[in-house]
């Protein structure tokens, strides 16, 4: 990995329960897909992101598998039971605030001072988006995975924008790049829909 973007390496106690988390999801996610072929590739996701979070000090995969894995969740049982929109809210956001503020004050040179302001905006962002999907959701017949990616990649390029932007290295290059993984991403949760026909 390049200079500028850090290998986060939370404390042994935070890397623990991040990965407890992150092990109970996955075995919720388990349950709600209900495919057994897939089972096997969750036990070896979960031994893979103990093995690199424990053993080689990198929690990156780990981050961005349980904002993923919240978000999947978040709007399964909102689907399900008709959650009032602003818990959903709040669950989203406090997640994703937290989780920014840990990858800006672990993984980034950017300056203290900016960490809690940049984390509440990531997670005001995210929480807007994943709301609407929500909000759309019995209207709409897309596939929640596919939303999901919405915080993951988000929270991603937001973490990568603040690593170049404290080595003064950010360009309208790299924005670039961010919209057409976004526009791909949009696409992709189209097509992906059940109800669309391609």
């Amino acid at each position: 990995m390049e200079k500028h973007f850090v290998t986060p390496k939370f404390p042994l106690g935070l890397t623990l329960g991040l990965l407890l988390v992150v092990l109970v999801e996955l075995a919720v996610y388990g349950v709600v897909i209900a495919i057994p072929a897939l089972w096997f590739a969750l036990v070896f996701g979960g031994f893979y992101l103990s093995y690199v979070a424990l053993l080689r000090h990198d929690v990156l995969p780990l981050v961005f598998v349980s904002l993923f894995l919240t978000a999947h969740h978040t709007l399964f049982f909102n689907y399900h039971s008709d959650m009032p929109m602003a818990l959903l809210f709040l669950i989203i956001f406090g997640v994703n605030s937290i989780i920014m503020w840990l990858l800006l004050h672990y993984a980034t040179h950017l300056k203290p001072e900016y960490h809690m302001a940049y984390s509440l905006m990531s997670g005001f962002m995210i929480a807007q988006i994943l709301t609407l999907f929500a909000s759309m959701a019995k209207d709409w017949s897309f596939r929640f995975e596919l939303a999901s990616y919405v915080s993951v990649v988000f929270s991603y390029s937001f973490w990568r924008f603040a690593c170049l932007a404290a080595d003064s290295l950010l360009t309208s290059k790299q924005f670039l790049r961010v919209a057409v993984v976004v526009i791909i991403l949009i696409v992709a949760i189209i097509l992906g829909s059940p109800n669309v026909q391609v």
